[in-house]
């Protein structure tokens, strides 16, 4: 009986974890880094940021770990990066990526996406399916991905990717 009804629940919530994943989507394609670090669960934000400074430790070239801390912008050293808040974190890489790539970001910013739909997911929350259309010079190429919703404090957060 507990699982009928929260999987009703789950799936009458259904379209606030679409809206969110919209919302999170548009600000990520858009490159409004810091509307989607707010959308992202903290507990996936600080996942992220121990798997960047784990990195970080194993690099052992002091010139290579000085250009890649400038690029961020954050820190001067990754005893300093370690003091560094996950959201903060999150938004510098994400931005350093752009400029390193910023054909990337151009296609990211053309392309579109829609909501196919969401269900229960079986670790909890909502997986909210959606359709990305990328214009590119020989046409239109799609791909189809998902992002797994959990509500954090009454919100709907994005936790990862879908499989």
């Amino acid at each position: 009986m507990w699982m009928i009804a929260a999987a009703a629940a789950q799936s009458s919530a259904a379209p606030e974890a679409e809206h969110a994943a919209k919302v999170y989507m548009t600000a990520f394609f858009a490159g409004d880094i810091k509307t989607a670090a707010d959308l992202t669960d903290p507990r996936t934000l600080d996942r992220m940021r121990e798997g960047f400074i784990s990195e970080m430790l194993n690099v052992t070239d002091p010139e290579l770990e000085k250009t890649i801390l400038a690029n961020l912008g954050v820190a001067k050293t990754t005893a300093e990066l370690g003091q560094v808040d996950s959201r903060k974190l999150y938004i510098a890489i994400t931005e350093a990526e752009h400029r390193r790539v910023p054909q990337v970001f151009e296609a990211m910013k053309r392309a579109r996406f829609e909501v196919l739909g969401s269900a229960p997911n079986p670790t909890g929350g909502v997986t909210v399916r959606l359709r990305i259309l990328t214009p590119s010079a020989s046409g239109t190429s799609t791909q189809e991905s998902g992002l797994v919703m959990r509500q954090i404090l009454g919100d709907w957060k994005v936790v990862g990717n879908a499989p």
